[in-house]
């Protein structure tokens, strides 16, 4: 299974419809999902942003709340040892089949994303 051994954490606000429909992408392709970011895991660890702006609801910048998030995603990273990516990179590698590469890993990823 392409997930396979891999626990993702959904972190900030998704639509609870399109939330539900990526962790079941998730758990189709064999992954896990991770209930708190404290919670303890054999497998390696991803954390998910949502890179979504709604435009219409954001009064701020939305380049400037796209780097937040990210720098909030990069954080709890850092914090639990885990991977960073951006909710599009799950249907996405999916679709190819494999692993696709993130610009914000800062390793290689070895069999299933290796160590962070």
């Amino acid at each position: 299974m392409l997930f396979e051994d891999i626990s993702f954490y959904f972190l900030g606000n998704y639509k609870p419809a399109y939330k539900a429909d990526l962790q079941a992408l998730v758990f189709a392709a064999g992954g896990g999902i991770m209930v708190s970011c404290d919670q303890q895991v054999q497998w390696s660890k991803v954390v998910v942003y949502n890179a979504d702006v709604d435009p219409a609801t954001c009064s701020s910048d939305i380049d400037e709340v796209r780097k937040d998030r990210l720098f909030e995603a990069k954080s709890l990273a850092y914090k639990i040892k885990a991977r960073v990516v951006e909710h599009t990179w799950i249907p996405s590698s999916i679709a190819s089949y494999q692993l696709l590469p993130c610009e914000f890993w800062n390793a290689h990823i070895y069999s299933k994303l290796g160590p962070p």
